[in-house]
């Protein structure tokens, strides 16, 4: 489940995936620098034919220079270091596994307590935690209207897209919820456009078309995808809601992705965002709970745990996140959470035993390739953010 890492992403910017051969560069002796281009062959290298001496001192032709085999070897073990995952790009997909964890659970408490009472239940985890790193950390509260009323607004957004989500799992597979919800970019591009003024390209038309293409695949609504039994078109009512319920969390979550870099550039700390995100969403579900008579002990006991859990794991993830665009590019990061999708499905085949409609796995396929696509496009200077607080 995604949370507020747009605000993490706002702080460290997206930069290209263009690969970076080059090497650093030496200093000699004298000052001057020498660059290191990791190639030893001359210009004479490159020929037709190379011919070096024999046994014989005759020069044999075809044979390659030993100092030419060991400047090449360089080169491969320069190129296979650029391969190596760094700490960052294991924290992000740590990260990936630990909001999948949450997604599971959800999806395991949902099936014997209301979903408003799992997200009253585990919320109140991660507000006692970020109240305490607040407390400890003696971190100062903002103290003007400005970013106040953002911190509500982005806090409203997030709850509305936390409850959506939450309700979502419990009507359909918790892989198509989190599919569906992933979409997000797309409608983060669109509002970043009306509020903040960032530019619309074709290509996000493009990946906007595709988005709708794998959502549409994965709801499959009765009027387009037509099914035979009338037990299967109950089901299928079921999902197409739970459907809307996941794009009602994508549309909400982008807001809280547009007022949390807004947040960012006004210099809130992540903490507070993450105490108003989660206490509002304590707050409306509570409410819910309250005038619906919802307040009961999870039954079995053991679904104390299972309410909690996710609490713990989505605090856990924010924290690996966090780290990761830290030691990491933000591009890298957020394509590697993609991830969160595959592995999703992966543990419903497992733990909940619901194989994916293929139509399914081609939705979440243009899902993914949307955000990949999102993700790697340049992102505009955050001067635009700045006029749009301002």
């Amino acid at each position: 489940m995604l949370t507020v890492i747009a605000t993490m992403k706002s702080e460290f910017p997206m930069d290209n995936l263009a690969f970076d051969s080059n090497t650093e560069n030496d200093v000699s002796d004298n000052g001057s620098t020498k660059h290191n281009t990791g190639n030893a062959c001359t210009d004479d290298c490159h020929g037709s034919h190379i011919d070096t001496p024999n046994s014989d001192g005759q020069p044999t032709e075809g044979t390659i220079p030993e100092g030419e085999i060991s400047h090449r070897s360089i080169s491969w073990l320069h190129f296979l270091k650029k391969l190596r995952p760094s700490h960052g790009m294991l924290l992000a997909l740590v990260g990936a596994l630990f909001f999948t964890g949450v997604d599971v659970t959800v999806e395991l408490a949902t099936e014997e307590v209301e979903p408003f009472l799992v997200l009253s239940l585990y919320t109140t985890v991660i507000i006692l935690l970020s109240l305490g790193s607040i407390i400890a950390q003696r971190i100062v509260p903002p103290r003007t209207a400005k970013p106040i009323g953002f911190l509500i607004v982005c806090g409203g957004c997030f709850a509305a897209g936390a409850t959506f989500i939450t309700l979502a799992i419990s009507k359909m597979p918790v892989g198509d919820a989190v599919s569906i919800m992933n979409s997000l970019p797309i409608f983060a591009g669109a509002f970043g456009w009306i509020f903040l003024k960032q530019p619309l390209r074709i290509i996000d038309i493009f990946f906007s078309i595709l988005c709708i293409v794998g959502v549409t695949l994965i709801a499959r609504p009765t009027f387009i995808f037509s099914r035979n039994d009338a037990l299967m078109d109950l089901d299928a009512h079921e999902e197409f809601i739970g459907a809307l319920y996941a794009l009602g969390s994508a549309v909400s979550l982008a807001l809280s992705f547009i007022t949390g870099k807004v947040l960012q550039d006004l210099e809130v700390r992540l903490n507070y965002i993450l105490l108003s995100n989660s206490s509002l969403t304590f707050v409306c579900n509570a409410i819910i709970c309250s005038a619906s008579g919802l307040w009961t002990a999870p039954s079995p006991p053991h679904y104390w745990a299972i309410a909690f859990a996710p609490g713990f794991l989505e605090l856990f993830a924010q924290l690996t996140i966090f780290w990761a665009f830290k030691l990491e590019r933000a591009v890298i990061v957020s394509i590697i959470l993609t991830s969160e999708i595959i592995f999703t499905f992966a543990l419903q085949i497992l733990f909940i035993h619901i194989t994916p409609h293929w139509y399914s796995a081609i939705g979440a396929t243009c899902i993914i390739i949307t955000c990949v696509g999102m993700a790697t496009r340049k992102d505009e200077p955050s001067g635009s953010v700045r006029e749009a607080a301002a």
